[in-house]
């Protein structure tokens, strides 16, 4: 499926923030963070910002170093943790997912030799990681599935220069293997999502770019375990298309309501590729630009809702010497102005119909539901009751019904306006008449399901004859 980019149709308002500074969509605002990594960063526990700092001419040393970017005013200056003692480049730099541990590259402008340190961030000791096996050659971007492994996209030397492969790491083992390999292309930016699905960003070999040139590729959790177990190597085939023509396609960040952010460093953008296959655009309006993407708290909302503890840092690279706004930038959400800032009712967060009041034996059935934004990650319930006195208890999940009590779905994030479909099936024999009642309910995620747990609950009845 290919889709069109297009940038100020889609939101319609956009705010430009300075002559030739960021422009974001309405119902976000962008703060220059005053500095300027020049190769990867990553966000910390508490905000603040890890990352690599090198000189692009070679002639000082690399170091990675911590920066103010939760507002606490601590660090005052950038605290430097390391100091790779040599100009060395760093793709990336990577916090595990419970803020222990970080994971960088050094890659020498002198040997053109590929390592990757492992930091205790506890104290910022560093130490080498070796593979047991394999090398690190040519490697390009890093993404942890969980605190013990993790995936390595790479494009080495002895594959000519023009195939990617992504590589499987357990970080106890030190055990490299080789779970995709792609041909005709470059290097190309990865990340993981919760439930160990792989999005990776190809690339046409052009040079220079042409418009057009990148696809978003998902790599099921699945299909790479079939191929860690049967050391096997998936193709570029097995994979889903996500988004395919894309101009630029630098690094890929993925957010729990399901949208993936992807850098355009030829043309300065930031694409939002949705659940629903829209897009937006963070734009500088210019040549070059965006690189490193990195997301804090992706399990909070980043809708234009309410302000809440997601922010997206995004690095420019071009700006330096110039007189806009510093290279580094934290995107947030910001509650909009005027009635549409007031907390929603519970009963109007999500919402019922029916296709009727009255059933009878072979009538169609049908309920629908709408779902307004939240900002709570959230299990979602829909449960028919029977007459009183009937016992009759069933919960619906998507494409079935069951009885008792079950979710629906757990562990959702709502970011925009949901329509579907609960139910729609004919009313079969058997079934007890009288007055039956459909509830639709959020809880907080693992939150007990009851009435007085729903932050939001809709409910309505219907007459089976």
């Amino acid at each position: 499926m290919r889709i069109t980019l297009f940038a100020a149709a889609l939101l319609g308002v956009w705010t430009v923030m300075a002559q030739g500074a960021v422009q974001v969509p309405e119902g976000y605002e962008v703060k220059g963070l005053g500095q300027d990594f020049m190769g990867g960063f990553d966000c910390l526990p508490n905000g603040d910002i890890i990352g690599m700092y090198t000189d692009p001419m070679a002639a000082h040393n690399a170091y990675v170093a911590i920066i103010d970017a939760n507002g606490d005013g601590n660090p005052g200056t950038p605290r430097k943790v390391y100091d790779a003692g040599q100009p060395v480049f760093g793709a990336f730099v990577k916090v595990s997912p419970d803020g222990n541990t970080m994971l960088f590259e050094e890659f020498s402008l002198a040997t053109y030799e590929y390592k990757i340190k492992r930091m205790d961030l506890s104290n910022y000791s560093v130490s080498d990681l070796v593979p047991a096996s394999g090398s690190f050659d040519g490697t390009y971007d890093l993404a942890f599935i969980d605190n013990g492994h993790c995936y390595i996209s790479a494009n080495p030397f002895a594959a000519g220069g023009s195939t990617n492969k992504i590589f499987y790491l357990d970080l106890a083992t030190r055990l490299l293997t080789e779970v995709v390999s792609v041909s005709s292309t470059y290097s190309g930016g990865i990340d993981v999502d919760d439930k160990g699905n792989l999005y990776y960003v190809k690339g046409k070999a052009n040079y220079p770019v042409q418009p057009g040139d990148f696809t978003v590729l998902r790599f099921s959790a699945a299909a790479l375990s079939g191929a860690l177990a049967g050391h096997t190597v998936l193709g570029e085939g097995i994979a889903s298309v996500i988004a395919d023509g894309l101009d630029g396609g630098y690094d890929v960040a993925w957010h729990s309501s399901g949208a993936l952010f992807v850098s355009d460093a030829n043309n300065g953008k930031i694409y939002k590729v949705a659940p629903l296959s829209q897009f937006t655009t963070l734009s500088l309006g210019t040549t070059g630009g965006f690189t490193i993407l990195s997301m804090y708290r992706r399990d909070q909302s980043f809708a234009p809702v309410t302000r809440t503890p997601a922010k997206l840092a995004l690095g420019y690279l071009g700006l330096s010497g110039s007189t806009s706004l510093p290279d580094l930038y934290q995107v947030n959400p910001v509650a909009p102005a005027g009635p549409e800032s007031t907390p929603v009712p519970r009963q109007e967060v999500i919402q019922l119909n029916c296709n009727g009041q009255s059933f009878t034996t072979g009538d169609e059935i049908l309920i629908n539901f709408t779902a307004q934004p939240t900002d709570t990650v959230c299990d979602a319930y829909a449960v028919i009751a029977g007459p009183a006195g009937s016992g009759a208890l069933f919960s619906l999940a998507p494409n079935k019904i069951k009885k008792g009590m079950g979710a629906y779905a757990k562990k959702i994030l709502i970011s925009e306006r949901t329509e579907g479909t609960l139910l729609r099936t004919q009313i079969p024999d058997g079934i007890p008449a009288g007055v039956w009642t459909i509830y639709a309910g959020l809880m907080p995620a693992g939150a007990a399901p009851s009435a007085a747990n729903a932050f939001a609950l809709d409910s309505m009845e219907f007459t089976i004859r």
